[in-house]
């Protein structure tokens, strides 16, 4: 049997600059083995983050 792969979901809101780059930088760290995908939640965020998410190659749901 093969590797099983884990689904992370977070949730977004105007936190890019102190909450948003930091935990992706945390997950990264712990995906080297590539058998976790991440998936963004955003509730609106007008700061940015849908952007700087979608540059970054994430896949990003948008609430609003």
């Amino acid at each position: 049997m093969g590797k099983s792969r884990t689904i992370i979901t977070v949730l977004t809101w105007n936190r890019l600059e102190d909450y948003t780059k930091n935990t992706i930088n945390k997950l990264l760290q712990h995906n080297k083995d590539n058998m976790r995908d991440i998936i963004f939640i955003d509730n609106g965020s007008t700061d940015g983050t849908v952007t700087y998410l979608k540059n970054k190659c994430f896949e990003v749901i948008s609430t609003i």
